[in-house]
C-alpha cells in the first residue's frame, strides 16, 4: 500500500529553502498545497485566467503554496494527486514580475503579501523550481474574485468568477450561489460562519406534519435521490447514489443541533484513511426547508439527511470519482474502480448505522440501496473488474453491462449490524449484475464470520 505524505506549510518552506526537491516526491496535494508540472503560458488569456483562478482559490480558502515544477499523477488507490517527479528550469525562464502583474490585473481586490520566488536546486544551482505563496486571509478581506474585462462597441462590463480549494481541488462557486448572495446582500463572513439555523424553529413547527406524511415508498426515496443529484449539480454527468432509510417511521429530533449525533455524523462522516474516497463534501452544512441538512461539493458529490431518516449520498460515476484514475478513451464506456466503490459503500453503511443507532428510538430494520443514474450520459456500457486494482498498473479489464438506470436494494436488522457485513451484501448485488460470482469479488475478508469487506485493505 502506498504511503502518502501530506506536507505542512513549514515543511514545504524548508524544502524550498534547502533546494532538496526530491523530498517533494510522493507528497500529495491538499487544500494548501498544489503543484504545476510546467510554467504557466503567460502570453495566453486562458493561462492568465488559470493562474488567477489557482491563486484566488488559495486566498479564498486557507492560503498555501503553488509550486511550479513538480508533476503529479492520480493514484487509483488514493484520492489526491501525488508528486511523481520534479522538472527544474533556469531562473531566466521564470519572470516573477510578469506573474505578479497578471495577478494584479485579474484578481480583485489585489492579494497582498504574495511571495513569488524561484528556488535553486541544491544539486544544480543553475536550475530550480518556482513557488507562489499565498498567506492566509481573514474573512473581512475575502472574497477574491477573478475578473475579466469585456469591452466592445455594444457591451461594456466585467465577467467575474469565484473559486476556492476544497480538498485537493479548485472549485468554482455556482452562478446561483453568487446571484443569491448578491441579491440578499449577504456578507462574505456569513458564508463561513457555522451557527445554529433559524430553520430549527421551522423544523419544530413542521415536525407533526412530517410525522403524518405517507411512508417512505421506494418511489419517493428514489425521487429524493434524483433531487439530490440536481442539488449537487450532477445532472449533466454520469452519477451514482447511495440511500438508506428506516423501515418504520422515525423523526430525528437533533437535526439542527450541532451537538446532536446526526448533525455531527453529517459534519464529519466516518473515514478509513487519509486521502481515501470518503463521503465528506468538505463544505458547510446547509439547512433546507426545515427538514433536511445538506452538504455538497458542486459537480463532485453531495450528502444529505432528512428529518424522517432518509440518508443520501450522490457522486460522479466517472474518472473524477467512482472511476478514479482510470484511463477512458471515449465516453462510451464507464469503468468503475472497484477499490473506490468498495470503500464508499462501506463508509456509507458505517454512516447509516452510526446515525440510526444514535437516535432516541432506533428503528428495528433499515433498507439501503446503490443506484446508477445515466441521464444525459452518452455511455453505452458500465465495466467492473473482479481483480484488485494494482497500485502501479491501475485497473484491469472487467465485465460489461449495458449502461442504464439501475438500483440494488438490501434490508437488514439494525441491532448488532456490522457496516462491513452489510456493505458486502450490497456489493454482492452489484457484482452479480455484472455476472461476477461471490468467490470472485475482491477486497473480502472470507475468514471472518460472517464474511465482510476487508478493512485491512484500506489501512
Amino acid at each position: 500500500m502506498t504511503t502518502l505524505r501530506e506536507l505542512t506549510i513549514d515543511e514545504v518552506t524548508g524544502i524550498l529553502s534547502r533546494g532538496t526537491f526530491a523530498e517533494l516526491v510522493s507528497a500529495v496535494e491538499h487544500v494548501q498545497f498544489e503543484c504545476k508540472g510546467g510554467l504557466y503560458d503567460t502570453k495566453t488569456e486562458k493561462s492568465k485566467v488559470e493562474l488567477a483562478k489557482d491563486i484566488s482559490a488559495l486566498a479564498n480558502s486557507s492560503g498555501g503554496y503553488i509550486l511550479i515544477g513538480p508533476a503529479t499523477k492520480k493514484n487509483p488507490l488514493h484520492q489526491g494527486d501525488e508528486v511523481i517527479s520534479v522538472s527544474e528550469f533556469a531562473l531566466s525562464a521564470f519572470h516573477s514580475d510578469t506573474y505578479r502583474d497578471i495577478l494584479s490585473a485579474f484578481i480583485y481586490p489585489p492579494i497582498t503579501d504574495l511571495k513569488i520566488r524561484w528556488h535553486p536546486s541544491s544539486v544544480n544551482p543553475a536550475k530550480g523550481i518556482a513557488s507562489i505563496y499565498v498567506p492566509p486571509k481573514s474573512a473581512s478581506e475575502k472574497p477574491f474574485l477573478v475578473v475579466k474585462s469585456e469591452l466592445d462597441s455594444q457591451i461594456r462590463g466585467h465577467l467575474f468568477g469565484y473559486f476556492e480549494r476544497v480538498g485537493d481541488d479548485t472549485l468554482p462557486t455556482t452562478v446561483q450561489v453568487l446571484r443569491d448572495t448578491m441579491k440578499d446582500g449577504k456578507r462574505y463572513g456569513d458564508l463561513e460562519r457555522r451557527m445554529e439555523s433559524i430553520e430549527s424553529l421551522l423544523a419544530k413547527s413542521v415536525s407533526n406534519r412530517l410525522a403524518k406524511q405517507n411512508s417512505l415508498t421506494s418511489e419517493r426515496l428514489l425521487q429524493r435521490a434524483a433531487d439530490a443529484k440536481i442539488a449537487a449539480q450532477l445532472s449533466d454527468v454520469p452519477s451514482f447514489f447511495l440511500l438508506a432509510a428506516p423501515m418504520e417511521p422515525v423523526r430525528l429530533t437533533g437535526l439542527y443541533s450541532s451537538k446532536s449525533v446526526e448533525y455531527k455524523a453529517i459534519s464529519e462522516p466516518p473515514v478509513y484513511r487519509q486521502h481515501g474516497f470518503d463521503l465528506n463534501p468538505h463544505t458547510p452544512v446547509q439547512h433546507v426547508r426545515g427538514e433536511v441538512i445538506r452538504r455538497v461539493t458542486n459537480g463532485r458529490k453531495g450528502l444529505e439527511l432528512w428529518q424522517d431518516g432518509t440518508l443520501i449520498f450522490v457522486g460522479r460515476n466517472d474518472v473524477d470519482f467512482l472511476g478514479w484514475a482510470v484511463k477512458q478513451s471515449n465516453g462510451e464506456n464507464l469503468y468503475i474502480n472497484n477499490y473506490v466503490m468498495t470503500e464508499v459503500v462501506s463508509l456509507f453503511l458505517a454512516l447509516t448505522t452510526q446515525i440510526f443507532n444514535g437516535t432516541e428510538k432506533p428503528p428495528e430494520k433499515v433498507r439501503a440501496c446503490f443506484g446508477f443514474m445515466r441521464e444525459n450520459s452518452q455511455a453505452a456500457t458500465y465495466e467492473l473488474s473482479d481483480h484488485p486494482v494494482d497500485p502501479v498498473l491501475g485497473s484491469f479489464a472487467g465485465k460489461k453491462v449495458s449502461a442504464e438506470n439501475k438500483v440494488f436494494w438490501i434490508e437488514f436488522e439494525l441491532k448488532d449490524a456490522i457496516a462491513e457485513v452489510e456493505a458486502l451484501k450490497l456489493l454482492k448485488e452489484i457484482y452479480h449484475w455484472f455476472g461476477i460470482t461471490d468467490e470472485q469479488i475482491p477486497y473480502v475478508d472470507s475468514t471472518s464470520v460472517p464474511e465482510r469487506v476487508n478493512r485491512a485493505r484500506y489501512a
